[in-house]
């Protein structure tokens, strides 16, 4: 099985919605918060979305009920239980289309092309990104989460190139992920994606036997690296 580019998604919890009641706000500080247990325990954080999921059921919390199952895809990705990830995506994008939420009938997409590109269902991937995109053109184009969502569809893009082999499309698709980041507001943000990203395009201009160009990005991406998680972005610099 191709391991996927390095994954941007899911840096989701930078997002503030608006017009919430106090409780509904506090629950959906606790699934934002929850993300960033994920990285740490990701058996605790699963958990833990669930009763975030329940919770927001309860007191009609859309925006953390949909973060909340938007995790436990992401839980079955990085466990690699793609029949999971194709039940949670269904419903992630089932519960969206009932809440009008299109950003999350997006990323309900990109979970599933995850599951059909590494099955190599290729077609059904492409489909999957195509709808992507057409949520996307719903969505507030200026908005931090409309912006990584985009910036994750360009990603999905790039390794459906990569999986077909064609690496100057793969390339270009990651520029224009790059383009997308590059107008996030957090900086402390934009500089951990950029790390993923400049380290990614090391990595095609590696296979595209151009040197300079593989010396620059690699530069680039130790530049922003703040210290934080990621190690496998580092030993790939480094590796280089």
């Amino acid at each position: 099985m191709r391991k996927l580019l390095a994954i941007l998604i899911l840096l989701l919890c930078v997002v503030i919605f608006a017009q919430e009641t106090a409780a509904q706000k506090e629950l959906l500080k606790k699934a934002e918060e929850n993300f960033e247990l994920l990285n740490i325990n990701p058996e605790k954080a699963f958990h833990e979305a669930i009763k975030i999921e329940k919770e927001a059921q309860r007191i009609n919390a859309k925006k953390a009920e949909l973060q909340s199952i938007s995790l436990q895809c992401h839980y079955y990705q990085v466990k690699g239980d793609f029949d999971k990830l194709l039940i949670s995506a269904k419903y992630l994008y089932q519960k969206a289309d009932n809440y009008h939420e299109p950003v999350f009938q997006s990323v309900a997409h990109l979970y599933l092309f995850t599951v059909y590109i590494l099955n190599n269902l290729h077609d059904k991937a492409l489909i999957s990104l195509e709808s992507c995109m057409e949520f996307l053109e719903k969505a507030d184009e200026n908005d931090d989460f409309t912006i990584l969502v985009k910036s994750n569809l360009f990603i999905s893009y790039a390794n459906y190139y990569s999986h077909l082999k064609d690496s100057k499309n793969e390339l270009k698709y990651l520029k224009l992920s790059g383009v997308l980041i590059r107008r996030v507001k957090n900086i402390d943000l934009k500089n951990s994606l950029l790390f993923v990203n400049y380290s990614n395009m090391a990595g095609i201009y590696y296979k595209l036997d151009n040197i300079d160009s593989v010396r620059y990005y690699v530069n680039l991406s130790i530049s922003t690296d703040q210290g934080k998680d990621r190690n496998d972005i580092r030993f790939i610099n480094l590796f280089i």
